[in-house]
């Protein structure tokens, strides 16, 4: 490590973040990226969908509608947004996991803590790989069928 004198921040060279992001596999990254726009254009179909039911609804009371640019900018584009990061959220937490359990020698070797975490990216990376993180954020449970 490099001495520093008071007073004088020192900024790794290499964040542990980049380090993560440089270790994953070409293939899951591709893979990531693509399920992440999938999901990003389900949710626009979604808002797409309410969108219109909204618009009828306030036909059919005599009050404005939502302008097209406006339904874009304000409901697609965001939907997008939170879809994609919640899936690549996902992606991340699940290749933390892998990491971790392999630069691990035994799982018997993990503290209370680092086992609790564990477990919490596992779940939250399933979750979000599986395109559900952004109904579990907002409503605070899983989806109903249908």
């Amino acid at each position: 490590m490099k001495p520093r004198s008071a007073g004088q921040l020192y900024v790794r060279p290499h964040t542990m973040l980049s380090s993560l992001l440089s270790a994953m596999p070409c293939w899951y990254v591709g893979l990531a990226i693509v399920a992440s726009l999938y999901y990003g254009a389900r949710g626009v179909v979604g808002q797409r969908i309410a969108a219109q039911l909204l618009n009828d609804e306030l036909k059919s009371q005599n009050k404005r509608v939502w302008k097209g640019w406006e339904i874009v900018l304000v409901r697609y584009v965001q939907d997008f947004i939170f879809h994609f990061v919640c899936s690549v959220a996902g992606f991340v937490s699940l290749f933390i996991v892998v990491v971790t359990l392999q630069g691990s020698q035994s799982i018997a070797d993990l503290q209370a803590g680092a086992s609790v975490l564990l477990v919490f990216c596992f779940l939250l990376g399933l979750v979000g790989v599986c395109g559900q993180l952004p109904h579990l954020l907002l409503e605070g449970r899983f989806p109903k069928g249908g």
